[in-house]
């Protein structure tokens, strides 16, 4: 996401480190080079892979910035809200 805010909110939530690749169309491109192995069968995954890695690095980190007991709160009410849905 190029959301700072989502990704942040996010890190909070899981207590993880949410990491997002440099370029914001890396899903889009991920899914057209799945796609050529189709086109072309004679590639490998092998290549596709270094070609990803080459073409997308890394971006933007995001750890988590509250104590886990506030983690605990908020899943709760999160899962609370989600299960009035």
């Amino acid at each position: 996401s190029e959301n700072r805010l989502f990704c942040q909110i996010l890190a909070n939530l899981l207590g993880l480190r949410v990491e997002r690749a440099a370029n914001a169309e890396a899903s889009a491109f991920g899914v057209a080079a799945l796609a050529s192995l189709g086109v072309d069968p004679t590639r490998s995954l092998e290549t596709l892979r270094q070609e990803l890695k080459a073409g997308f690095g890394a971006g933007e980190s995001f750890s988590s910035q509250i104590a886990c007991s506030e983690q605990d709160a908020l899943r709760s009410a999160w899962k609370e809200a989600i299960s009035r849905l």
